[in-house]
């Protein structure tokens, strides 16, 4: 609705990994009064996906990653909200650049949703400081860009510690 707000008209494709997420999406967008376009099988894909592309009420594209993230065009959008972080940057990127390619003329504006205080907050920040590390380096691999077993246990026992 923000986006709306500050940019009448706007598209946006939102990504989830979890189909009972976009549910969950669906139903709150249904109890709002506000139109979408969903896309969770074969059957219907080419027609929700032609109304949101060409119906100027329909501004939302519900998507799940397996489905939505590869080999679409979908420049008539200009947002892309993930819902919950995704672990494989390369899935990420694929999902963005559903919208973010050739024939785009708007910038493209990703929203990225994280639950405060949880292990999505700490996983993310370990995946940029290796994404950083990982650019950083002249082309080779360094160690700083793995995440090692130790990072992943040091993560479920900060989330124990938090819960006690």
């Amino acid at each position: 609705m923000k986006i709306q707000l500050r940019d009448p008209g706007a598209k946006a494709l939102v990504f989830s990994t979890w189909q009972d997420v976009l549910d969950i999406i669906s139903k709150a967008l249904t109890d709002n009064n506000i139109e979408f376009a969903q896309i969770s099988r074969v059957k219907t894909f080419q027609e929700n996906l032609s109304a949101f592309k060409h119906d100027p009420e329909i501004n939302i594209l519900l998507l799940p990653l397996h489905i939505g993230s590869n080999g679409l065009t979908i420049i008539e959008a200009t947002h892309v909200l993930l819902v919950e972080p995704i672990l494989n940057p390369a899935h990420e990127l694929q999902a963005i650049g559903r919208v973010h390619r050739i024939g785009q003329t708007k910038p493209t504006i990703v929203h990225r949703f994280l639950i405060k205080a949880t292990i999505e907050e700490r996983m993310q920040a370990m995946l940029k400081t290796a994404e950083r590390s990982h650019t950083n380096s002249s082309g080779k691999h360094s160690e700083a860009s793995v995440l090692t077993v130790a990072d992943l246990a040091d993560l479920f026992t900060k989330e124990t510690e938090e819960l006690e």
